[in-house]
C-alpha cells in the first residue's frame, strides 16, 4: 500500500478507508437483510475477501456507489459544498463552513477541490 504523505491532523489516507469501508460495509448490509454484522466484517477483511464487500474492491465500490460517473462525482461536489437539501448539512454549512471558509470561494475552486478528491480515489481504484 501507497504511503500518504499528508500533514497530521489533516484527513489522511486512514481516514478514507475507515469512511469508505464504513459505507461500503453499510451497503452491504442494506442489500441483504439476511446478512449480519460480523459475517459482513469477516468476508470483508479476510484474505481475498469474499461476499458482497471485499476489501481489494473498496474504492471502486465506493466510487461507483456514491457517484457513478465524474460527471456526477462534480456535480455532487458543488451541491455539497452549495445547495444541499439536508437540513444538518444545511446548519453547518451556515453555521462554519458559510462564514469562515466558503462565502469567498468560487464554484471552479469548488470544482477543483472536488476533482482532487476524485483523483485520489482513483489513484487507490
Amino acid at each position: 500500500m501507497k504511503t500518504d504523505p499528508v500533514a497530521p491532523g489533516s484527513f489522511n489516507l486512514n481516514d478514507l478507508l475507515a469512511d469508505v469501508d464504513g459505507l461500503n460495509l453499510a451497503m452491504a448490509l442494506a442489500s441483504d437483510a439476511s446478512l449480519g454484522v460480523s459475517q459482513v466484517l469477516v468476508g470483508a477483511y479476510e484474505s481475498g475477501g469474499s461476499g458482497p464487500f471485499r476489501t481489494r474492491d473498496r474504492f471502486s465500490n465506493f466510487y461507483t456507489a456514491m457517484f457513478g460517473t465524474p460527471l456526477t462525482l462534480a456535480e455532487r461536489g458543488l451541491r455539497l459544498f452549495r445547495y444541499t437539501g439536508d437540513a444538518e448539512l444545511s446548519s453547518v454549512r451556515a453555521g462554519l463552513l458559510l462564514p469562515h471558509l466558503l462565502g469567498t470561494i468560487s464554484d471552479d475552486t469548488i470544482g477543483s477541490l472536488v476533482a482532487g478528491f476524485g483523483d485520489v480515489l482513483d489513484r487507490y481504484r
